[in-house]
C-alpha cells in the first residue's frame, strides 16, 4: 500500500496568502474556475491557449486545486525513487529532473517541496530543467 503524502503546510500557507484565502470555505468561490480548467485540460485542450494563467480567475482556480493535486502526484512518484548512498553514507547520484510541459512549474515545485520534506536525510544534488 502506498504511503499517503500531503503537500507541506508551507506550500499551503503560501497558496492561501497568494490567493487571499482566510479559510477553506472561500475556495468554493473558485470552483467554477476549476471546472472551466478541468474542461479545458481534458476535452478542449486546443481552445485553452498558452496564456490561460493571465486570467486571474483561472490562475486562482489553478493554484487552489490543480497545483496541490499535481504536487501530490509528483511527490507520490518521487517516493518510489530509491535512495542511492555511497560508502560514506552520502547521496551518490545527482537527482535529475526534466519538467516537460512545465507550465507554471508545478512539477518542479513538487520536487522542491518533496526535497524540503526529507530534511532528516542527506540530500543528493538536484539538476532541474523546465521546458514549456
Amino acid at each position: 500500500m502506498m504511503q499517503s503524502r500531503s503537500v507541506s503546510p508551507q506550500v499551503i500557507g503560501i497558496l492561501c496568502d497568494v490567493l487571499g484565502l482566510q479559510d477553506g470555505d472561500q475556495a468554493r468561490v473558485l470552483s467554477p474556475a476549476v471546472q472551466t480548467l478541468s474542461t479545458f485540460f481534458t476535452r478542449k485542450r486546443a481552445a485553452l491557449g498558452s496564456d490561460y494563467l493571465a486570467d486571474e480567475r483561472l490562475a486562482k482556480g489553478y493554484l487552489v486545486y490543480f497545483l496541490p493535486v499535481n504536487l501530490a502526484k509528483i511527490q507520490a512518484l518521487l517516493e518510489e525513487i530509491p535512495d542511492c548512498y555511497d560508502r560514506q553514507g552520502h547521496q551518490s547520484e545527482t537527482l535529475r529532473v526534466l519538467d516537460v510541459g512545465s507550465g507554471p512549474g508545478s512539477g518542479t515545485l513538487g520536487v522542491i517541496d518533496w526535497i524540503a520534506g526529507r530534511s532528516s536525510r542527506p540530500h543528493r544534488p538536484v539538476d532541474v530543467v523546465l521546458v514549456d
